[in-house]
């Protein structure tokens, strides 16, 4: 995550996390930063590997808004 996040760039000292399955479904990634990152999570909901993944992305503060992102 810390590799291709663009919230890392941003506040490089947020507070990180990760739950759950430890990779594909399952595994959970959360963070909180400064009021730039806010806080939220990600939860991997679907791999296929090589050629997609679907991914559930809570964010929590400043604002909450559920989303699922698929790819294209």
């Amino acid at each position: 995550m810390q590799s291709w996040s663009a919230w890392e760039k941003v506040d490089p000292g947020m507070k990180r996390s990760y739950g759950g399955a430890p990779s594909g479904p399952g595994a959970i990634y959360e963070w909180e930063g400064n009021r730039e990152i806010g806080q939220g999570r990600m939860e991997i909901l679907e791999s296929v590997v090589p050629t997609r993944i679907t991914i559930r992305m809570d964010f929590i503060k400043p604002f909450q808004a559920p989303t699922r992102a698929f790819p294209n």
